[in-house]
């Protein structure tokens, strides 16, 4: 939900995991990249589906349609 809503957007795992878990003591940031796994398999499976979960290597990630993928970043 939070990557839909800001499609387009790079949202880092901090944003992520402070969405998930607002309360102190939650998991670590490595569980984003679990959720993001199972996530991408997901929509892979889903028919229609042009969304794609774009890792931005150093920054995090965003939710673009297939056709901007080759699009370069912007912040």
């Amino acid at each position: 939900q939070a990557l839909a809503q800001a499609q387009g957007r790079i949202l880092t795992k901090e944003d992520l995991i402070d969405r998930l878990y607002p309360a102190p003591g939650g998991p670590g940031a490595r569980i984003i990249d679990v959720f993001l796994c199972k996530l991408r398999r997901k929509l892979a499976r889903a028919e229609g589906h042009s969304a794609r979960i774009e890792t931005v290597w150093g920054a995090g990630y965003r939710l673009v349609e297939a056709a901007t993928l080759a699009e370069p970043l912007s912040a």
